[in-house]
C-alpha cells in the first residue's frame, strides 16, 4: 500500500469552514446523474469518491448540516452551514457497514485519486456524455453497480 495510502488526505467546503480528513484515498469513483445530486451540486452530475466511513474524520462537524433528502435510507449529506457546499456524505448500507461519499472536487490533493468507473442514475442525465464508461440507467441497476464491488470485497467474494 505504501506511504501515499497512509498519508492523511484533507477536504473542505468552498469557504473552508467545514473540514475533514481521510486516512486513505478512496478506491472507487462514479459520476451520479440522479436528480438529487443535480440539485445539491447545482451541476449535471456529481463526481463522487467512495470510501469506508471509518476512514473519514470530520474536524468541524458543527459547521455541517446533515440532511437525508430522499428518506431515512438515503445518503446523509453534510452541507456547510456557511457556504452551502455539499462537503461529505454517508450511507448506511448494512448494519455495521457505512460508506463515506466524498465529492472529488472537495479534496485538496488529487494524487492517487481513482478515475471514474461508471455513470449511475443515467436515465436522469441532463445531457449525454461521450466516454467509454459503463452506464447504469435505473435506480436498481445503479445501486447494484455501486455497491457490489464494495460488498464483494467486504464479504471476500
Amino acid at each position: 500500500m505504501g506511504e501515499r495510502m497512509r498519508a492523511q488526505i484533507n477536504g473542505q467546503c468552498e469557504c473552508g469552514q467545514s473540514r475533514y480528513s481521510l486516512s486513505r484515498m478512496p478506491t472507487r469513483r462514479f459520476l451520479c446523474h440522479c436528480t438529487i445530486c443535480q440539485g445539491v451540486y447545482k451541476a449535471p452530475y456529481a463526481d463522487v469518491l467512495v470510501t469506508g466511513a471509518r476512514s473519514v474524520a470530520i474536524a468541524s462537524e458543527h459547521s455541517l448540516d446533515f440532511k437525508r433528502l430522499n428518506g431515512e435510507k438515503s445518503v446523509d449529506r453534510g452541507i456547510c452551514n456557511h457556504c452551502e457546499t455539499p462537503t461529505i456524505g454517508f450511507l448506511q448500507v448494512l448494519p455495521g457497514v457505512k460508506l463515506g461519499l466524498v465529492p472529488a472536487t472537495r479534496l485538496e490533493h488529487t494524487d492517487g485519486m481513482p478515475s471514474p468507473a461508471m455513470h449511475i442514475f443515467y436515465e436522469s442525465r441532463v445531457a449525454d456524455l461521450h466516454d467509454e464508461l459503463p452506464r447504469y440507467e435505473t435506480p436498481g441497476q445503479s445501486i447494484r453497480a455501486c455497491l457490489w464491488p464494495f460488498l464483494a470485497g467486504f464479504a471476500g467474494l
